[in-house]
């Protein structure tokens, strides 16, 4: 989620893809939470995301980033995913 506070700092967990953006927004999915509903592909209006051929632990096919440069930060795949995989961050100074 976009962050409300000035002096958030982002931590970069092991195991998750996080992708800096060029408007100082981080995407971060986590592929493992991923059941592949394909809604965060569906939601987004700029058509950021699109589906892995890869499968993470559980046989599902995860969404990746494939426009990076085209993300406005909308939020729209984060607040449809139903399993939390993916979080968007605003980042500061």
């Amino acid at each position: 989620m976009i962050s409300p506070f000035a002096n958030d700092k982002i931590i970069k967990f092991a195991g998750r893809g996080i992708i800096k953006m060029k408007k100082n927004i981080e995407l971060e999915i986590n592929k493992e939470f991923c059941k592949g509903c394909s809604f965060c592909i569906e939601s987004c209006p700029k058509s950021c995301l699109e589906i892995s051929g890869d499968l993470n632990s559980m046989g599902y096919h995860f969404p990746v980033v494939a426009k990076i440069e085209e993300c406005t930060g909308c939020c729209a795949c984060s607040y449809l995913c139903p399993d939390m995989a993916i979080d968007i961050y605003e980042l500061v100074g």
